[in-house]
């Protein structure tokens, strides 16, 4: 967007990195490592700031008429996005370990939490009505990649899934309730 406005020169991409650090550190952009690689992915740290310049820098919505139907079309698509860094940063908090981002070819991981390096948590985020017996099937295959640690699948309610997955443990928004006044006291 920096680059596209003429505010940064393209001449001297460097400068990026400060304007980025800047962002990280006054709390407007979120920083996370991708896994065993030497770079980093940002995210708003506001799920209505991402919104916004999500529906200005596709759409150009303050300067044209855009109907709210439009705009609850997009909040609905970009909501399941925004629950999976809730839980992100929530577990992160929660559990005191380290978050990265997991991302290979054919391979992303809503949350994947860790400690000296190696993985303790992973979980995936399905914030939908219904979970088909081939998506959570994908999930496990996706996780058991991975081996030894925690796997969990977050839901918003338990009767969305149209079968349990085998070795992950479900948690619905009941249990992760219940796990934060557990952990706040």
């Amino acid at each position: 967007s920096l680059f596209s406005a003429g505010l940064i020169s393209k001449d001297n991409p460097g400068i990026l990195q400060k304007y980025l650090n800047t962002l990280v550190e006054i709390g407007i952009l979120e920083r996370l490592k991708v896994f065993e690689k030497k770079r980093f992915r940002y995210f708003h740290s506001s799920p209505l700031l991402d919104l916004h310049y999500y529906l200005e820098g596709k759409y150009s919505y303050t300067e044209v008429e855009t109907p709210k139907r439009f705009i609850r079309n997009v909040v609905n698509e970009k909501i399941p996005k925004h629950v999976e860094q809730f839980f992100r940063n929530f577990l992160t908090k929660l559990f005191g370990l380290q978050c990265a981002i997991i991302e290979e070819k054919n391979l992303e991981i809503d949350i994947a939490l860790f400690q000296f390096k190696k993985p303790r948590i992973l979980g995936e985020v399905k914030w939908k009505k219904f979970v088909s017996k081939e998506e959570i099937t994908n999930i496990e295959k996706k996780l058991n990649k991975f081996k030894p640690c925690k796997k969990i699948l977050i839901v918003p309610e338990i009767d969305v899934l149209e079968r349990e997955p085998e070795g992950i443990e479900v948690w619905d928004v009941n249990k992760v309730v219940k796990m934060a006044r557990k952990g706040i006291s």
